[in-house]
């Protein structure tokens, strides 16, 4: 066993530069450059009212770097629930603030997700689809958003890798997300994640970002 899990760490790390190199990879050759380049920084505050409730409060800022201009911001509060010590499901109200050719405008964004995780060796797995609802300026939209997650949590910094995908009700998928990132201190993390919107034509966005979540 001592040798199957020193193993599965090699292969774990090579996984990770491996990766590191395919995103690095993607960044240079989409004519990314630093007026391509935003900046997500987000907290969240979690009170458990029971050992297996939590109310959460959360406030993300997204930036752009290039003049550093606000662009969007978020304010969410929800509830998640823990059944087992692998099933968590949680209900949110996100409300959206945005920059566009009209000024700002607002948007309400609730939903539902849970969150299913497995440990294998030293590698954590992680499965959450969500289920979001749109709606902002008379318009409504209904789309899942689906993501895996895989945390190296043996290796200093507990690396992880994860990739996100935004599919409407009706229509082909519209968003996905691949991030790197790791977790220099307990509650924070430090990440790059790049986006690709299918739209008439793909674009793309390079994001570099940092998360801290405390609990009361």
């Amino acid at each position: 066993m001592f040798l199957t899990t020193n193993r599965m760490k090699s292969v774990a790390l090579r996984v990770l530069v491996g990766t590191m190199f395919f995103a690095a990879l993607i960044f240079f050759t989409t004519d990314a450059n630093a007026d391509d380049l935003d900046l997500r920084v987000s907290g969240e505050v979690q009170y458990k009212y029971t050992p297996n409730s939590a109310l959460i409060l959360g406030q993300e800022h997204r930036l752009h770097l290039r003049d550093v201009e606000l662009h969007e911001t978020f304010t969410s509060l929800g509830v998640y629930y823990r059944l087992t010590n692998w099933f968590t499901t949680g209900s949110v109200y996100r409300m959206v603030f945005a920059v566009t050719d009209e000024g700002w405008v607002l948007e309400h964004r609730p939903y539902v997700d849970l969150s299913v995780t497995a440990r294998l060796f030293s590698l954590d797995l992680v499965w959450r689809p969500r289920v979001e609802y749109r709606l902002g300026s008379g318009e409504s939209s209904l789309r899942v958003r689906k993501k895996v997650k895989v945390k190296f949590k043996t290796i200093p910094g507990k690396p992880f890798i994860a990739d996100e995908i935004f599919i409407p009700m009706e229509g082909p998928i519209e968003r996905n997300r691949v991030f790197l990132g790791f977790s220099p201190l307990p509650g924070l993390t430090t990440f790059y994640l790049l986006e690709v919107d299918f739209d008439e034509t793909t674009e793309y966005k390079n994001i570099i970002g940092l998360d801290y979540k405390f609990s009361l």
